[in-house]
């Protein structure tokens, strides 16, 4: 195995990853009174947690893309 098809097969990681979050984040704000109802038991303020949370899940989301990109333009440079 090359460098190259180490390359691409963490790039499919990455892309499969990110799109689990980006999926659970968009849940997690578009189904709020769901998961409030749910998370509520014992919380001062649930809405903030569910923010947060869904927060985290972007900002995961958008560190894997930032490494993607590194990713791909490392293939780029290695294409002969």
């Amino acid at each position: 195995m090359n460098m190259s098809n180490v390359s691409v097969i963490f790039l499919l990681g990455r892309l499969i990853v990110g799109t689990f979050l980006l999926f659970a984040g968009m849940d997690s704000l578009l189904h709020v009174e769901q998961h409030l109802h749910t998370t509520a038991n014992g919380l001062n303020n649930p809405m903030l947690f569910m923010l947060t949370a869904s927060a985290f899940l972007i900002c995961g989301l958008i560190a894997i893309s930032s490494a993607s990109y590194a990713i791909l333009s490392n293939l780029w440079a290695l294409r002969k």
